[in-house]
């Protein structure tokens, strides 16, 4: 598809009946076959464009990830594996319920995102999250956007280490106000993404994802999206004390997307965390974070807070409700 093209309304709706027919593939507790199939599905999606709204960079990534700069490849827990890596959503048993919203000042959105995930480590575990996000371009007009995605992961869980294979499916809506002497714009899209995980003990953590399996573009808000990418991380849980590096690769051009964070544990009760990105591929091109977290038994409020150093202007604040699952393995 071009960048200009519009998909038709023909298009959009097989789409969304295709999105549907995965629904009972996706329930938590399906077997090997269900899963496999689910998989396969995800893997062989037609290669073609899809408009989409901001499918790189979400607004609704949870509070515990935006606090280590998204370094969660291998590190990510709950509803921030379907941001990350699907594989993780069966890192750790029990179940996480998600409630938040984000603020980002470039140059004005506003998100709002419910989640949900069913961990069995070791087993079948699945999750889904809706986002929606509202706000205006830098050319003035508004633009709103939805982001549904529902994943599933098996895993094989020993004494000495596991191994997780998952899936994501994403379902992308975006909407674009008029101005400028252009109409209103309406465009859905659909992508997904894959992901292994490993562990060894409960110290040394390793993932890998391909993300963006077709090629998603967001010409009609002037700005094209990146193709696939590709990417490997690295985690080292010690403790009260998480370190979490990751790096992504852009498939078309080879640039490559740096994450680095970590987050302390006190007391079981506090998490402080930090992180630092660098995208040499995008406007602000370093990220500073920082992350805090309250957790009474399994109940928790998180927040955090990005910022560009060289425009400080710009910055991103996130803030959510956790019930379940630890935030980031190690908490």
């Amino acid at each position: 598809m071009r960048p200009n093209a519009r998909p038709s309304r023909n298009d959009s709706r097989s789409r969304s009946r295709l999105l549907l027919d995965f629904g009972p593939l996706l329930r938590v507790g399906g077997g090997p076959a269900a899963i496999a199939t689910a998989l396969c599905a995800i893997a062989c999606l037609p290669a073609q464009s899809a408009l989409a709204w901001d499918a790189r960079e979400p607004g609704a990534m949870p509070p515990s990830l935006r606090g280590m700069a998204g370094a969660g490849i291998a590190a990510a827990l709950g509803t921030g594996a379907l941001f990350t890596n699907p594989a993780a959503l069966s890192a750790q048993p029990g179940q996480n319920i998600e409630i938040g919203l984000a603020r980002d000042q470039r140059p004005g959105r506003t998100g709002f995102w419910v989640g949900s995930v069913d961990g069995n480590r070791g087993g079948v575990a699945g999750g889904t999250v809706y986002s929606f996000e509202t706000g205006e371009r830098a050319d003035g007009r508004t633009r709103s956007g939805s982001d549904w995605r529902s994943g599933i992961a098996l895993g094989l869980h020993g004494d000495s280490g596991s191994f997780v294979l998952g899936g994501c499916l994403r379902r992308l809506g975006l909407d674009l106000g008029a101005g400028g002497g252009e109409k209103k714009r309406s465009f859905s899209g659909w992508t997904g993404d894959l992901g292994l995980a490993a562990s060894l003990g409960d110290v040394v953590h390793l993932g890998a994802v391909w993300r963006d399996i077709t090629h998603v573009e967001d010409s009609a808000a002037a700005r094209a999206e990146t193709t696939s990418r590709v990417g490997g991380g690295l985690a080292i849980s010690a403790g009260p004390v998480l370190l979490a590096a990751d790096a992504l690769w852009r498939l078309d051009d080879a640039v490559a997307q740096w994450h680095a964070g970590a987050t302390v544990a006190i007391a079981g009760v506090v998490q402080v965390r930090a992180g630092w990105r660098l995208d040499p591929g995008s406007v602000a091109r370093q990220l500073i974070a920082g992350g805090l977290g309250v957790r009474i038994e399994r109940y928790g409020v998180d927040a955090a807070f990005e910022f560009d150093p060289a425009q400080p202007s710009r910055f991103r604040f996130a803030l959510s409700l956790v019930v379940g699952i630890p935030y980031v393995l190690g908490g």
